[in-house]
């Protein structure tokens, strides 16, 4: 099946712009108010279950990295 040039021209709206990534260095050593964003229950390589935690670093108080988000897996031994 051909693709006509109309279609080919049509996809050419998409445009990225990288210039507003975000910052990905890490975070300073401290302590930081987050909360819990999103949390999965999961199984580990050997096969013990674990909690897939998402924290995200408040930005409603004064800290550095807010909006940040922290990802920490909790496995039961």
């Amino acid at each position: 099946m051909a693709i006509e040039p109309e279609e080919e021209f049509l996809m050419g709206f998409l445009r990225t712009d990288y210039s507003n990534t975000g910052d990905f260095a890490p975070l300073p050593i401290g302590e930081y108010e987050c909360f819990v964003s999103e949390a999965k229950i999961a199984e580990s390589s050997n096969g013990n279950p674990m909690v897939k935690v998402t924290l995200t670093v408040r930005d409603d108080v004064e800290q550095a990295g807010g909006k940040r988000k922290l990802f920490d897996n909790i496995v039961e031994m």
